[in-house]
């Protein structure tokens, strides 16, 4: 029983060591934890456009075709347009990046609807699409 005591202490250390040496990194799908941050990579037989709806009209208020070896990085943030009205008072920061990199520079702003109206969709487009000579640069 002693034993357990001690190796649980050593366990949730090792654990929390782990969660911190990831948390920078973007990977396809998000960062494992609920920060509104998600990621979508590019493949040649995955080609992806995400497409940020407003639901309550539903008409698109953003879209990007995301470049075959490439990956976006998305971030939503409550109350985070410096500008904002009643109708986008969220901001949705964003950001293309080599696929094959951990991270992603979210150098992009956009003011968007609350999360409640809100839909982030992504599609495929036709496979197999090549990669540009100039996606991984």
């Amino acid at each position: 029983m002693r034993r357990i005591t001690i190796l649980a202490p050593l366990a949730l250390s090792a654990a929390l060591g782990a969660a911190t040496l990831s948390g920078c990194a973007h990977r396809e799908g998000g960062r494992s934890f609920s920060n509104d941050t998600f990621t979508y990579v590019s493949t040649t037989y995955q080609p992806k456009t995400l497409t940020l709806i407003d639901t309550r009209d539903g008409e698109p208020v953003w879209a990007v075709d995301v470049p075959v070896g490439m990956k976006l990085t998305v971030q939503f943030k409550e109350n985070g347009a410096k500008r904002s009205s009643p109708d986008t008072p969220d901001v949705m920061i964003w950001g293309l990046g080599n696929a094959t990199r951990n991270s992603v520079s979210l150098s992009n702003r956009i003011p968007v609807p609350p999360a409640d109206a809100r839909r982030l969709d992504m599609s495929l487009r036709d496979a197999p699409e090549w990669p540009q000579a100039n996606a991984n640069n």
